[in-house]
C-alpha cells in the first residue's frame, strides 16, 4: 500500500466495445498487487456492443460494499462524454473526472424519439464543482499513428500519471492481460497517456 493513499472509489464508464471491463480488470489487478482490499462490480450491459457499461471499483484497507454511493467517487474514468454525464452524480465535489471527448449519438436520438442533450452545457456545470479533464483521444491516436482499440489504455496511462501509480506494475499486468502481438502497442499507448497527462498538468 502507498502510505499516502488509503483507498479510493472509482467509476469506469463507457460503451460496449470500448474496453471498460478490460480497463477495470487491469486496475483491479494493480490495486490487488499493491496490497489493498478490493471490491469490483460490473453493473450494466456487458454483452451489448454499444450499450452503456459501468464498473464500480472500491479499494482500501477494508472494503465491505462493492458499490460507489452518490457523491463519493474520487475518480470517474469516462470513455464517452454522455456516459460521463450519466454517472456524474456519483462524483464527489472535489473529485476528478477524466473524459474521452468522443460523443456517441444515442439511438433514441437518431431514431427521433428524443432530442440531443446539450453536452457542453452539462460539462460547464460539472466543471464548476469538480476537476474535469477532457482528452481528445481520437486526435491523439491520429497524431501517434495508433489503433482506436488502445483508447482505453491511453486513458489508463493518463490516470496513472495523475495519481502517481507505479507504471512498472501496469507493464506486468498488461503482459498478463494482452495478447503478445499487441503488447508493445499497448505499452506504447500507456506511456503516451502518461506523457499526455504531464502536458495537461503543466498547463494548469
Amino acid at each position: 500500500m502507498h502510505k499516502n493513499d488509503n483507498g479510493k472509489n472509482i467509476i469506469l464508464c463507457g460503451l460496449g466495445g470500448q474496453g471498460v471491463v478490460l480497463s477495470s480488470d487491469i486496475l483491479a489487478d494493480y490495486f490487488l498487487a499493491q496490497g489493498y482490499d478490493l471490491k469490483v462490480s460490473d453493473i450494466m450491459g456487458l454483452g451489448q456492443r454499444g450499450g452503456s457499461v459501468v464498473t464500480h471499483i472500491r479499494y482500501g484497507k477494508k472494503i465491505l460494499s462493492p458499490l460507489v454511493r452518490e457523491g463519493t467517487a474520487d475518480l470517474i474514468i469516462a470513455f464517452e462524454k454522455i456516459e460521463a454525464i450519466r454517472w456524474a452524480h456519483l462524483l464527489k465535489p472535489d473529485g476528478i473526472c477524466c473524459v474521452n471527448s468522443y460523443v456517441e449519438t444515442p439511438t433514441t436520438v437518431t431514431s427521433g424519439l428524443q432530442t440531443m442533450i446539450d453536452v457542453e452545457q452539462y460539462f460547464n456545470i460539472l466543471k464548476q464543482k469538480s476537476d474535469v479533464q477532457i482528452i481528445d483521444i481520437d486526435k491523439f491516436i491520429q497524431v501517434h499513428n495508433l489503433l482506436r482499440q488502445v483508447s482505453n489504455i491511453i486513458m489508463l496511462g493518463y490516470v496513472s500519471k495523475v495519481f502517481n501509480w507505479v507504471p512498472e506494475v501496469f507493464y506486468e499486468i498488461l503482459a498478463g492481460r494482452v495478447k503478445e502481438e499487441y503488447l508493445v502497442m499497448n505499452k506504447e499507448a500507456f506511456n503516451l497517456g502518461r506523457e499526455l497527462a504531464l502536458k495537461v498538468c503543466a498547463k494548469k
